[in-house]
């Protein structure tokens, strides 16, 4: 590794690891400025960020993988649950509108998230695509992915000629 890409990697992780990057960055969009404000190399572009990532748990029982989403505010109407078996991939995305957008109001502290929301989760495991359910309710998406049954093998005979 040259000497040039040692000290980049060194300086990326002090970054990383210093007591100041660790308090903004607890401030959603905050690493951007820190590293615009400290770094040595100027990003030519921000990448846009067109949806955010509600948070989300993920777990398998004996019988299903359960997707728990908090949404609190979302509209289900407005929610859409896809599965692609190819890939295994479950989209889920939405949007979340503030029910006082366009009053004038001050804000002391704003920490709820509105606009469109999108995660993707990798389902590892096969599941029976036509059981696929969700419900939401107290504010949680919950999506119920009921696992495929394992197929004992087949034993197959070959003819000796």
């Amino acid at each position: 590794m040259g000497e040039d890409r040692y000290e980049e990697l060194r300086s990326m992780k002090a970054m990383r690891t210093s007591p100041m990057m660790s308090v903004i960055s607890s401030h959603r969009g905050s690493d951007r400025v820190y590293l615009h404000l400290f770094s040595a190399k100027k990003p030519i572009a921000f990448p846009a960020r067109a949806a955010f990532e509600p948070p989300t748990d993920v777990y398998e029982t004996d019988s299903q993988v359960v997707i728990r989403m908090e949404i609190a505010g979302a509209d289900n109407s407005r929610m859409q649950v896809d599965f692609d078996p190819p890939t295994g991939q479950l989209r889920i995305r939405g949007s979340r509108h503030d029910p006082a957008q366009g009053k004038p109001r001050d804000y002391h502290q704003l920490e709820v998230i509105y606009g469109p929301f999108e995660r993707v989760i990798e389902v590892l495991v096969e599941v029976e695509q036509k059981q696929i359910r969700a419900d939401y309710r107290d504010g949680l998406l919950h999506i119920y992915l009921p696992k495929k049954k394992p197929q004992p093998p087949k034993v197959l005979s070959v003819d000796i000629e």
